[in-house]
């Protein structure tokens, strides 16, 4: 190991480190490595003479491998953009009304003792039932239709009727939060988790809700189909993409029950304020049938969905954080009919689905059990959605290439 050592010590010794445009070569009648710089190569052109000296070669860093993948990647989409002998480009702008129904509930329960000595639950229910406005922009690529949708509604609206309840849980009360059960190849198709309960708790109130969508997608058609909206075409298509939503709640004016003795029941104001952002990505299939100017379009995803929430409630001045993912699935059917060359109208009906888990930490509390709640860890929770939404779009072509 030390002789060993010694001699590259030498070695390193006799070769400088600044020195570019050499080589080392070990000569024969020592063992130490001497440099020699390489010899100039003549090459003989008609009566003139032409030096060529490689002594700048060494200067040239040698190619990464990941380097060279990206110089193919790049030199095959160079070729295919621009040599390519047709190429159909096509670009729409759509104004987009939509009209959102449903709900997304967020549930938590043990069968066993919590910090107040209960076997129960909590169940907030969140109206999803608003109007929506924004815009989507479409550019196809041959067979390409790449999209983005925005849509938002602006300011706070109205959402419905919310409610905040807690419940006693049974040994036989059913907890049903496997939704997609891939083994038994069955769907629970429900956003509530927790059954057979009885309520202690229970109060109800205005719902305010202010939401916006950034939607990209990208399409492929097969075969015969085509993704020119105003080019009668048949056939199968496959889509993919992600949906990044935010939206925030606010409770208020809420009338509350306890089932105490005697019975409570009295406004208590506001109720809570909730913040939830979500991160989904669909893939799926879909088909295209058309005739003269009437196309429609039907399309299966499974998505798979993360989210992160804030949940404050007034009362018992108290933050809920967490996090938590799951699957789902989305269907949408689409009916588009051609006004003009260059207007289009579209409706469109779609379903969503949104199954998650999780766990979430608690954050301040006015009671001995709320601050105590803090200390003790996480706690497991369900977050499901199941909306429907419709969709009114004008659509206008902006510009066609071939």
């Amino acid at each position: 190991m030390h002789a060993g050592t010694n001699q590259i010590r030498k070695a390193t010794q006799v070769l400088p480190s600044n020195r570019r445009g050499e080589k080392a070569r070990k000569t024969n009648n020592s063992n130490k490595l001497t440099l020699q710089k390489p010899k100039p190569l003549k090459t003989k052109n008609n009566r003139h003479s032409k030096v060529i000296d490689f002594s700048n070669i060494y200067r040239v860093k040698s190619f990464h491998p990941i380097n060279i993948i990206q110089m193919r990647f790049f030199s095959f989409l160079f070729i295919l953009l621009f040599f390519q002998v047709k190429i159909f480009s096509q670009t729409t702008l759509a104004l987009v009304a939509e009209r959102n129904n449903g709900e997304h509930i967020f549930e938590t329960g043990n069968k066993y003792d919590n910090l107040s000595g209960l076997k129960g639950g909590s169940r907030i229910t969140y109206p999803r039932n608003f109007n929506s406005l924004g815009i989507q922009a479409s550019q196809v690529y041959n067979r390409f239709l790449l999209s983005g949708k925005f849509i938002t509604t602006g300011n706070f609206v109205n959402s419905g009727e919310a409610r905040d309840e807690d419940f006693f849980l049974r040994a036989n009360s059913p907890e049903n939060g496997t939704k997609i059960a891939t083994r038994e190849w069955s769907l629970h198709d429900s956003a509530y988790v927790f059954s057979g309960t009885q309520n202690f708790a229970d109060g109800k109130g205005i719902s305010t809700v202010s939401e916006y969508k950034i939607e990209p997608n990208i399409r492929y058609y097969f075969g015969d189909a085509s993704p020119d909206f105003w080019k009668p075409s048949d056939g199968f298509f496959i889509s993919t993409g992600l949906r990044y939503s935010y939206f925030k709640y606010y409770i208020y004016d809420v009338i509350q029950f306890v089932a105490t003795n005697p019975i409570t029941y009295k406004p208590i104001g506001k109720g809570l304020s909730y913040a939830n952002s979500v991160l989904e990505f669909p893939i799926g299939l879909g088909y295209k049938v058309s005739k003269d100017r009437l196309t429609l379009e039907f399309s299966f995803d499974i998505v798979y969905g993360v989210n992160k929430f804030k949940d404050f409630h007034y009362w018992r001045a108290m933050n809920f954080n967490g996090e938590s993912g799951g699957f789902g699935f989305q269907y949408k059917g689409e009916i588009y009919y051609r006004l003009s060359d260059s207007i289009l109208f579209r409706f469109s009906h779609t379903g969503h689905r949104l199954f998650q888990s999780g766990y979430f930490t608690t954050k301040g509390g006015n009671s001995f059990n709320d601050i105590l709640s803090n200390y003790a860890g996480k706690y497991s929770y369900y977050l499901n959605t199941k909306e429907f939404f419709y969709d009114l779009s004008i659509m206008k072509k902006l510009s066609s290439s071939k």
